[in-house]
């Protein structure tokens, strides 16, 4: 049997990783970059500014901070961080910051998906 250092393929070893049981496996060399999709449960005008996102059911409630160079867009339009709401669903692409949980990210784009039901 091969170990995971002999794989050359990261896709390859993130399914082998999953296999095993190791969550939120990355391909080498993005392991701190993090996209995922989640609905908005709180949003907490600090500076910098912050989300909770909760992913599809519940499994996971990310910490997400919004730095100034961050974009927060819907469709084609830039908008500002007022427009995050309770309930909507976004798309954050960021980073872990290396000092933080695995659950807190830095985020470089949040994209609304899905205004918030009225």
């Amino acid at each position: 049997m091969k170990t995971i250092a002999t794989l050359t393929c990261g896709v390859t070893a993130c399914l082998l990783l999953a296999a095993l049981g190791v969550a939120h496996a990355s391909p080498p060399g993005d392991k701190d970059k993090v996209t995922f999709e989640g609905k908005i449960v709180h949003v907490m005008e600090v500076y910098p500014p912050r989300l909770n996102v909760e992913t599809e059911g519940g499994q996971y409630t990310y910490t997400v901070q919004i730095l100034e160079n961050a974009k927060v867009t819907e469709g084609n339009k830039t908008l500002d961080f007022g427009k995050l709401k309770r309930n909507q669903m976004v798309r954050v692409k960021g980073v872990r910051p290396a000092d933080a949980g695995k659950l807190q990210i830095n985020a470089s784009e949040v994209e609304i998906i899905q205004a918030a039901p009225k």
